[in-house]
């Protein structure tokens, strides 16, 4: 089973396989400046430029317990201050709620290539409205006219 693909005749074995590839012709492929960014840039050196980047923190064995567990870790405060963010998130209006995607539109409308971004503003938008449109009830003719 292990050789089933060379006894097919799919992959001819050899004592060398090797992913080298061919790849002169791609820099005509690509955009201008990306070409004058990656020039004199080795391939491995691009691949492997986060190698050595650290993602997170080192973890301590009491933070382990306590995401297992299921807790927040508690910060160490100093002495004097108080917890001032004990008060709940208070849920924004839906005014806030489009003034804020707005904000993204007008940013995202700057850039090119941004389409799929503005779409997806789009579709917040209208997620956002029939949240609010939801929740609102329909009052009474009777209320309306002050009876």
């Amino acid at each position: 089973m292990a050789n089933c693909f060379r006894h097919s005749g799919f992959a001819a074995g050899s004592a060398q396989d090797s992913c080298d590839v061919d790849v002169g012709g791609a820099e005509k492929l690509m955009p201008v400046a990306l070409r004058d960014t990656l020039r004199g840039v080795r391939f491995a050196d691009y691949v492997e430029v986060d190698n050595g980047a650290s993602v997170c923190g080192a973890l301590t064995d009491e933070d382990i317990i306590a995401q297992v567990a299921g807790a927040q870790p508690v910060a160490e405060e100093p002495e004097g201050e108080e917890d001032e963010d004990d008060e709940a998130p208070v849920r924004p209006s839906a005014s806030v709620v489009m003034e804020a995607l707005n904000v993204a539109r007008l940013f995202f409308s700057f850039e090119e290539g941004e389409e799929d971004s503005l779409r997806r503003v789009r579709a917040l938008e209208q997620r956002a409205a029939a949240v609010a449109f939801r929740e609102k009830k329909q009052m009474v003719i009777a209320d309306f006219f002050g009876q």
